[in-house]
């Protein structure tokens, strides 16, 4: 079981919690908002949780383009 953790507007992977680390990782995610979860969580049935954050590029991209919010998707 592992926690993989992606941006959700442009799809980069870029972590990866291993079985060591994972109880510690998900039981700071269950402290999550039951909204936050819906959002940003994914349950696999192997045991995987995949994790939907925003990477740096896509943040800056987000606070030079305030409008781009709107949109369902800004990447083209």
């Amino acid at each position: 079981m592992c926690i993989y953790y992606s941006c959700r507007h442009c799809h980069t992977e870029f972590g990866k919690i291993d079985r060591e680390y994972y109880q510690v990782i998900h039981l700071a995610l269950s402290q999550l908002s039951e909204e936050d979860k819906r959002e940003m969580l994914m349950y696999h049935v192997d045991g995987n949780i995949y994790v939907k954050v925003i990477c740096e590029h896509c943040q800056s991209t987000l606070e030079e383009n305030p409008h781009y919010h709107e949109c369902h998707t800004f990447l083209q």
